[in-house]
C-alpha cells in the first residue's frame, strides 16, 4: 500500500494534471517544468504524504474486518468454500 502509492506518485501527479487541463504538454516536458519550478522531490512527490496518511488506516481497516470476519466464521463453522 504505502509502498507502492509513494513509488508511483510521480506518475500519478502528472496524471492529474493531465486529467485537470493543468498541463498541455508532453510527459517529459510535463515533468522537466515541475522539476524546473518545484524541485525534483517536492514537485514530484508533492501530496504524497497525505496519500499515505489515507491508505495506512485502510490497511488497518482491512486486516482488523478480515479478523474479525474470520472469527465469525469459525463460531459458525463456516469455511471460504461454502461461501457464494
Amino acid at each position: 500500500g504505502i509502498f507502492s502509492r509513494t513509488a508511483t506518485a510521480p506518475l500519478e501527479r502528472i496524471k492529474i494534471l493531465a486529467q485537470t487541463g493543468a498541463c498541455k504538454i508532453s510527459l517529459m516536458d510535463t515533468i522537466k517544468t515541475i522539476i524546473r519550478d518545484e524541485g525534483f522531490l517536492r514537485g514530484l512527490w508533492k501530496g504524497n504524504g497525505w496519500n499515505v496518511l489515507r491508505v495506512f488506516p485502510f490497511g488497518g481497516i482491512v486486516c482488523f474486518s478480515y479478523g474479525l470476519m474470520m472469527k465469525e466464521m469459525k463460531k459458525y463453522d463456516i469455511k471460504f468454500d461454502d461461501v457464494e
